[in-house]
């Protein structure tokens, strides 16, 4: 049933992998990028939070961070988060080795760590 979905995960995994050995400055500026979205939604999502109403203060926080997260997604970043889902499924599947998924693991959270902090 879920065999398509661990199947490109897994893959998914293998590229990245690829990207971070063939450009690591390019992954890690995507990855500050996503720090950087991410970051900007958490501003924006407490600011707005902060004009409404306490009954409804919970739901509008949400959609606003949903939209950092869409963000994230259509400009093609990479979460951490993201990473530490599909990177293990791609180890699991031999698609990559354990040292690959630490090297992604690694990137991706000081691109993260690099973008929040720039924004700041």
């Amino acid at each position: 049933m879920y065999a398509d979905s661990i199947d490109k995960f897994s893959k998914a995994g293998a590229y990245k992998v690829s990207v971070v050995l063939r450009s690591p400055l390019t992954f890690l500026i995507g990855a500050a990028m996503a720090g950087a979205y991410i970051g900007f939604g958490d501003i924006l999502m407490f600011s707005v939070g902060s004009h409404v109403d306490p009954a409804y203060v919970h739901l509008i926080m949400g959609g606003v961070f949903a939209c950092a997260l869409t963000i994230v997604v259509f400009a093609g970043s990479d979460l951490f988060t993201g990473t530490a889902m599909y990177m293990p499924l791609a180890v699991f599947r031999g698609e990559t080795g354990v040292g690959g998924m630490l090297l992604v693991w690694v990137t991706c959270w000081i691109g993260n760590l690099i973008g929040a902090v720039v924004l700041a």
